[in-house]
């Protein structure tokens, strides 16, 4: 499960963003499988946001605002700060 980790870097590296979606999609697909929730492992949702800064990152205007409109609140302080933060540079 490297794969969010290497999408991680791809976003604070500026570099390989288009890598990074890939891993990120395989992410989101491999955890949506597991049949236990592993809690070690980041969450969709966080996922997704690293997602989103991706495609920030590329322009890629079309991708952002679907997963914007797809976010759900969170009960996480910190996912909704991430978000909000993410938001407000647009």
């Amino acid at each position: 499960m490297g794969y969010y980790q290497f999408a991680r870097t791809s976003i604070f590296s500026e570099s390989r963003t288009a890598d990074g979606v890939t891993a990120l999609n395989r992410y989101l697909k491999e955890i949506t499988t597991l049949h236990k929730p592993d809690t070690s492992l980041p969450s969709a949702d966080w996922a997704r946001y690293r997602l989103a800064q991706l495609y920030a990152h590329q322009g890629a205007q079309q991708q952002f605002n679907e997963l914007v409109k797809a976010r759900d609140k969170h009960e996480e302080e910190t996912l909704n700060e991430a978000w909000q933060s993410l938001l407000s540079m647009r």
